[in-house]
């Protein structure tokens, strides 16, 4: 899913997991969108132009939440086309949120950027510094201490009736009042942290540090990726780093906080501004020195190596693929079929797919490679497919 990515986290102590989907779906269909249902929790929302901005169909990812604390429930979007837009721009989305918060009615509701809402409803003050940015409290369903402390809040100015709650953001796009918000973000989190936990933050957590700027590039480093089903992490490393060396890169592992077999070897390009073009010349070099299952080239980072999470393959994108013959094996034309249309270049007894039209100006791309999300939705089948194989390479699928 292209970033950044806004979570929507949903938690109520009367009502599980199941429900706040079940309502979230009835109000979105009832609001046009068109709802698929893989399987018992997670669904994915289509053709629902208002809440994301230009008609993605790849649209609005609801996250699975068994495993998780039952009366929570996550929805997921991409903001990319509207971030850092006007906020006219932004008032259909914000809209939509509104109406979709009130239409569940939960206790609690809150709105995060690339952060997920797994630590509700009771976070610490870190986890609280990124989530209670903006959300929504349901007067009806607190405590009187609750109720009081976010009486006092509306009161002050800070936040806004909405339905049978209050709304409060920190960010002026998603504030439905027209007045730009002023006040100091630590002692605004501090209040509303307060007012849902009961506890306060320590004169030393509230001392912010000042803010560090960073460019893009250094917030999602571009990445090559190399994992072998029948090597060990410590062989692969072994090999990719002798191989990289050559070419100016340092090699690391990352697990992503996997337990094996599933720990990746990552190639991170140094120093920034190595060109995707120079990675692609990379990894063409490399996947024709060592043996590998799979390869790729990922222009903005990654979330997670295809396999681990069978739910949601759009965490497990590789940009530009390659993968070993033997290895994808009887697996091909589901791939093939994925990726058909783009660019396509037969390598080291394996297969390269470069994904981005502008990295190819003569190559010869279907139409819907050069849609951002109809490239998206086919990456996405794509790592459907990988995730497959890799977990049946490891013996966790038949």
């Amino acid at each position: 899913m292209p970033g950044p990515l806004l979570y929507l986290g949903l938690w109520d102590a009367e009502v599980s997991s199941l429900g706040l989907l079940d309502r979230v779906c009835t109000h979105l269909a009832g609001a046009g969108a068109t709802i698929e249902r893989a399987h018992e929790f997670g669904a994915v929302i289509r053709d629902f132009a208002p809440f994301v901005a230009d008609g993605d169909t790849a649209g609005v990812h609801i996250i699975d939440p068994q495993g998780g604390p039952d009366g929570l429930l996550q929805v997921v979007t991409s903001i990319e086309d509207i971030n850092g837009s006007p906020r006219p721009v932004w008032r259909p989305f914000l809209d939509q949120v509104l109406a979709l918060v009130q239409a569940v009615n939960p206790a609690l509701a809150v709105v995060a950027v690339e952060w997920p809402a797994d630590d509700l409803p009771d976070p610490d003050w870190e986890s609280a510094t990124m989530l209670f940015n903006t959300g929504w409290v349901n007067l009806s369903k607190c405590r009187l201490e609750q109720r009081a402390a976010f009486e006092d809040i509306l009161r002050l100015g800070l936040a806004s009736r909405l339905g049978d709650g209050v709304w409060w953001s920190i960010w002026d796009d998603l504030n439905p009042e027209n007045e730009p918000n002023v006040h100091p973000q630590p002692l605004f989190l501090a209040r509303v942290y307060e007012a849902w936990t009961g506890r306060k933050p320590s004169p030393e957590q509230l001392d912010w540090p000042e803010p560090v700027t960073l460019s893009a590039e250094e917030m999602a480093p571009r990445q090559l990726w190399f994992w072998s089903a029948s090597t060990s992490v410590e062989i692969l490393e072994q090999r990719v780093a002798l191989a990289a060396k050559t070419r100016g890169l340092a090699t690391k592992v990352s697990d992503f906080g996997q337990l094996a077999p599933w720990p990746i070897v990552i190639s991170q390009f140094v120093p920034l501004g190595r060109s995707i073009e120079a990675l692609l010349k990379d990894l063409r070099a490399i996947v024709g020195q060592i043996a590998l299952s799979w390869a790729g080239v990922q222009p903005k980072s990654g979330f997670v190596m295809p396999g681990p999470d069978a739910q949601n393959p759009f965490l497990s994108i590789v940009t530009h693929p390659w993968v070993s013959r033997e290895w994808i094996g009887d697996e091909l034309p589901r791939l093939e079929e994925a990726l058909a249309g783009c660019h396509r270049e037969e390598l080291a007894a394996g297969i390269l797919w470069i994904t981005d039209p502008d990295l190819v100006p003569d190559g010869h791309f279907a139409d819907d490679w050069y849609d951002a999300h109809e490239r998206f939705e086919r990456l996405i089948a794509a790592a459907e497919v990988l995730g497959q194989a890799a977990r049946r390479s490891v013996g966790l699928e038949p």
